[in-house]
């Protein structure tokens, strides 16, 4: 009898372990699987990585991040929503371009974000997507608990243009200036697509060109080029020092030190009253361009360490 006893015992012991085993691996099976929202008569798939606490959303091409341009040592803090609105996905929808506003834009994040059941998110924005983060923080501060802004010009149009060619023209080395007519040269005989136009200024965009990939990062990217266009035009008149008031929740601001798209004297001379902003801190990270995240992981984890600390968002 005693046997019998212990036989169950053993049995159900069993039973259990194998089901709180099964559990936890049908958790991190289904933590890979994308689930699906719906946003600019888009059906996009969401992937999800990540064991922080904080929920953090991608604005903007999150297929580039997701895939390698996000180091995973943001899994500490962050529990990352990558959400691609600029890829080609199946339509439930016909979506007519020329109607979007910028407000769609940010009411896609919006209807992102309730989807997705979030109250409270950290929104990264890297390049002309800083403006997107910007703009749905402004309107919706109350959903927002800081702005990881990377590469994110504080004005655009022809001022813009003209200091950053001023920036390359005075610090690129002689290498990468022929690299860049070179590249130029190559776009001369190529299709004026939005990806053979930012691969033709990788020079710009990245510190160590020894790299291959930085020939082409958009490489297995189906990219929405006409909703891209038209997002850009709609942001060609960005000038942060027209409205100030913008800053409504803590923003990190992190800038290369050699990043010739957005060179850190747009703020650093061309914007200064903005950096005196109590919402906002930027840092400047050496030995990197328009990827400081990735050019210079460690000092770039170190300064959004001191940023969330700082601003009370973790613990410190």
């Amino acid at each position: 009898m005693l046997k019998q006893i212990k036989s169950i015992i053993i049995i159900v012991v069993s039973v259990i372990i194998l089901s709180i085993i099964l559990t936890e691996v049908s958790a991190a099976t289904c933590e890979k699987l994308p689930i699906h929202v719906q946003t600019l008569g888009k059906i996009i798939p969401v992937y999800v990585r990540g064991n922080g606490l904080l929920p953090m959303l991608v604005v903007g091409p999150a297929t580039l991040f997701h895939n390698s341009y996000l180091p995973e040592s943001f899994d500490k803090y962050f529990k990352i929503y990558f959400v691609d609105i600029f890829t080609k996905v199946s339509s439930y929808r016909l979506l007519d371009i020329n109607e979007i506003t910028l407000d769609d834009f940010v009411g896609s994040v919006e209807s992102i974000r309730k989807q997705l059941k979030l109250d409270k998110v950290v929104l990264f924005g890297h390049s002309a997507n800083g403006i997107l983060a910007l703009k749905y923080s402004e309107k919706f501060p109350e959903h927002v608990l800081c702005n990881i802004l990377v590469g994110t010009t504080p004005f655009r149009g022809s001022e813009k243009s003209k200091i950053s060619d001023a920036f390359f023209a005075s610090k690129a080395s002689i290498e990468r200036k022929n690299l860049y007519e070179s590249d130029k040269k190559k776009l001369a005989g190529l299709p004026p697509t939005y990806v053979n136009q930012y691969n033709a200024k990788r020079t710009w965009n990245f510190f160590d060109l020894t790299k291959k990939e930085t020939e082409n990062i958009w490489r297995g990217i189906n990219l929405d080029e006409n909703l891209i266009k038209k997002y850009f035009s709609l942001i060609d008149d960005f000038d942060i020092r027209q409205n100030m008031a913008i800053l409504k929740v803590p923003t990190f601001l992190g800038l290369g030190s050699d990043d010739y798209t957005c060179p850190p004297v747009l703020w650093t001379e061309g914007s200064k009253r903005i950096l005196n902003n109590p919402l906002l801190r930027h840092f400047v990270f050496d030995k990197s361009a328009h990827y400081p995240m990735i050019e210079n992981e460690g000092t770039f984890m170190q300064g959004l360490s001191l940023f969330l600390k700082n601003y009370n968002i973790v613990a410190r």
